[in-house]
């Protein structure tokens, strides 16, 4: 993004050392200079460690997203039954969203239906779907915000925008743009769960077209005699949630969805390490490679810690405060999720 200025970097040589830790930081400071990880090629081990360090984090935050959108989903649709409560010493009756998405898009209007579509039967199936779908959506995106690599995607950026670009940022502002030219406003954070549900819709829509041709290619040719062969392979095979978890999985690598979340996360990794270079701190061996490397880069700046706080006065404080509050809820959420799952489920 144009609005996350690139610092300048001091190419000095590293000194010569001896020994096999000093060989190794000779190597890392390498990689520094040249604002990259070691390619497979070039270091197998390295490349082998980091790829590793980084799926452990990108399968915990991914189980993060995952149990937050189901505690999201609990909250949000099966808690408020229309109560009857005192608020400030009135009589208050909450309202009945439980009822109203249960009975949704059914014909039981009587009991707060609203679009009179399927069936009590098929609705069950399919508001589940839903929930499932959006675990895969957000657990993707989590994955891919722990391990995101600003200085990759800097080095990929073609630098002007293009027609597409222009279009989005004149008439669609609450959509981020790389760019756009400034840092990510409040809206753009407030509107980024229903602009990631929007553009997902391409996706979801070819991953279930997709699914259902391989169920039937698979069904009708080389696996039917497994399947009878082991009747929980089988279930697990037909089982919708999975097949929802996967689609949601790959609407959230879609090119549509990438393009409206990746300046997202490349401003919030930003952000993160700024803060951390701001505080005089370097990156920690227990960081995610790509993380590591942006903090590093960032603190080899003559003035890191001026520039780096110079850059997060120029936040907007909003942002701010959705960035970091965004992320306690998550954690709260996910937190919930695994109780609603061990004792409510």
């Amino acid at each position: 993004m144009r609005g996350e200025e690139r610092l300048n970097t001091i190419d000095a040589p590293p000194p010569r050392r001896r020994g096999l830790l000093r060989r190794y930081l000779d190597r890392r400071h390498r990689y520094i200079v040249e604002r990259r990880l070691p390619k497979f090629s070039e270091r197998p081990i390295d490349w082998s460690t980091n790829l590793i360090h980084t799926l452990l984090y990108r399968i915990g935050f991914a189980h993060i997203g995952k149990l937050a959108v189901i505690a999201a989903y609990f909250v949000l649709t099966q808690t408020l039954t229309g109560q009857h409560t005192t608020i400030f010493r009135s009589p208050v009756t909450l309202p009945d969203v439980k009822g109203v998405w249960d009975h949704l898009l059914t014909r039981d209007a009587a009991h707060g239906g609203l679009v009179e579509v399927l069936s009590q039967h098929a609705w069950k199936p399919v508001r589940h779907l839903i929930r499932a779908g959006y675990e895969g959506i957000f657990g993707i995106l989590l994955f891919r915000q722990i391990g995101y690599n600003v200085l990759k995607a800097r080095a990929k950026d073609s630098g002007e925008p293009s027609a597409v670009d222009r279009f989005f940022i004149r008439f669609m502002p609450f959509v981020a743009n790389r760019h756009q030219g400034h840092q990510i406003t409040p809206l753009q954070y407030s509107a980024l769960p229903l602009v990631v549900t929007i553009a997902s819709i391409p996706g979801v829509a070819i991953g279930y077209g997709i699914v259902y041709a391989l169920h039937h290619l698979a069904h009708a040719t080389w696996l039917s005699p497994q399947l009878h062969a082991h009747p929980s392979f089988a279930a697990k095979f037909y089982a919708s949630d999975y097949d929802a978890v996967i689609v949601g999985i790959f609407a959230g690598l879609t090119k549509l969805v990438s393009y409206v979340i990746d300046p997202v996360l490349h401003s919030n990794t930003v952000y993160f390490a700024r803060r951390r270079v701001a505080k005089g701190r370097k990156g920690a061996w227990w960081h995610p490679p790509a993380y590591r490397l942006l903090v590093d880069d960032l603190e080899r700046h003559p003035d890191a810690q001026e520039h780096a706080q110079a850059a997060l006065d120029q936040r907007s404080g909003a942002s701010t405060a959705l960035l970091v509050g965004g992320w306690i809820v998550i954690f709260s959420l996910a937190a919930y999720g695994y109780y609603i799952i061990q004792y409510i489920a």
